[in-house]
């Protein structure tokens, strides 16, 4: 009977259970396969295959977010998405229309297992600006000679654009403000898109209705077409403009759009830059023309000598800079050659601009 029993006991013992090997561990791609995932996701688009662009993704990257990218990347033209030697990926993209390219650099997290290698994550990389298409969901609305791109109030910014680009299609300085047929407006829809898609804190910008810059962050590699310049709205100081004040804004942002082929002034000539600019804005409203006389009236007696680069981005000097530039270019648009002298003083330092009076009458 205890032989018995024994058997019994030992017959009755458990079974092993096997225990079951952890997830392999996914680890950061080579240089060599980041690349191949950067080209495969290139040929995705191209194909038109979602199905295979979402496949691209890790299984723990947000779907919301992959959709809104493919939905993003419908409305624009990607023409290259490659692996740099720093670990970003640089982008070449435009709107459809618009004439250059611009450049972009990108955060491309991609990690590798036995399966494959797969994006974890695509992102703004440091501080670089990032493409608004990568930051949140956009349309794109046209109108006249611009294209206005973003996830912000476009229907509020689409009349004034369409009118402030038709004035300067219109302006006698064609020598000098050369309009493209499309200029893309970006208006991001939030304080903190704004911040990404211009690569800095709101508070650098807290004077600043908009910010118009050559659209490439994306090294010195050459690419098919140069980089376009952007017009960015700054959501934050604008959200309560009226028409008005948006058309005078535009005109102003746009100005420095046209003109940018003549690249940044020379040193010492910002007001050039910023009194062609202005010249050409105080010509659409009577009273943003008679306001900037008065505040030449009220700063009598005036120097002969033009504003400092750096009085533009004083609080207490830009609006004398500002005013002082516009009468003067006002002056020298009356009096000679515009395109042969402004873009002479425009590109020497330190030039003075040769008037044949006071900017104004102070008695």
């Amino acid at each position: 009977m205890g032989l018995l029993a024994a058997a019994l006991l030992v017959g009755c013992s458990a079974p092993a259970v096997s225990t079951p090997s952890a997830p392999e561990a996914p680890t950061p791609a080579s240089t060599a396969e980041r690349a191949d995932v950067a080209e495969h996701l290139m040929e995705t688009v191209q194909e038109n295959d979602e199905e295979a662009f979402s496949a691209t993704f890790a299984a723990d990257v947000d779907p919301e977010f992959v959709a809104m990218l493919w939905t993003n990347l419908d409305l624009i033209d990607l023409s290259l998405v490659e692996e740099r030697s720093d670990g970003t990926w640089r982008v070449h993209w435009k709107v459809p229309g618009e004439q250059g390219v611009a450049t972009h650099l990108i955060a491309a997290d991609v990690e590798c297992d036995s399966s494959g290698c797969l994006i974890a994550g695509l992102g703004q990389s440091g501080t670089s600006p990032e493409p608004i298409w990568l930051v949140e969901p956009i349309s794109i609305q046209h109108t006249a000679y611009v294209a206005l791109v973003g996830g912000g109030d476009l229907a509020g910014w689409q009349i004034p654009a369409g009118e402030a680009s038709a004035f300067l299609m219109a302006s006698p300085t064609d020598d000098l403000v050369q309009q493209a047929s499309t200029q893309v407006v970006e208006v991001p829809g939030s304080t903190e898109a704004f911040e990404k898609v211009m690569g800095a804190s709101a508070l650098d910008f807290a004077d600043a209705g908009a910010i118009t810059w050559v659209a490439n962050s994306g090294g010195d590699e050459d690419t098919v077409s140069a980089a376009p310049p952007r017009v960015v709205i700054n959501p934050d100081t604008t959200q309560d403009a009226d028409k008005t004040s948006r058309n005078l804004l535009l005109v102003h942002e746009l100005t420095h759009a046209a003109t940018s082929w003549l690249g940044h002034p020379a040193d010492g000539q910002l007001w050039v830059s910023e009194g062609l600019a202005e010249h050409l804005m105080l010509q659409t409203s009577d009273a943003a023309a008679q306001a900037s006389n008065q505040v030449l009236l009220d700063h009598c007696p005036l120097s002969d000598a033009p504003p400092a680069d750096a009085d533009f981005a004083d609080p207490s000097k830009s609006e004398l800079a500002y005013a002082w530039s516009a009468a003067a270019i006002n002056m020298l648009l009356a009096e000679r050659d515009t395109g042969h002298s402004l873009h002479y003083l425009w590109i020497t330092a330190g030039e003075q601009p040769e008037l044949i009076g006071p900017v104004a009458d102070c008695g």
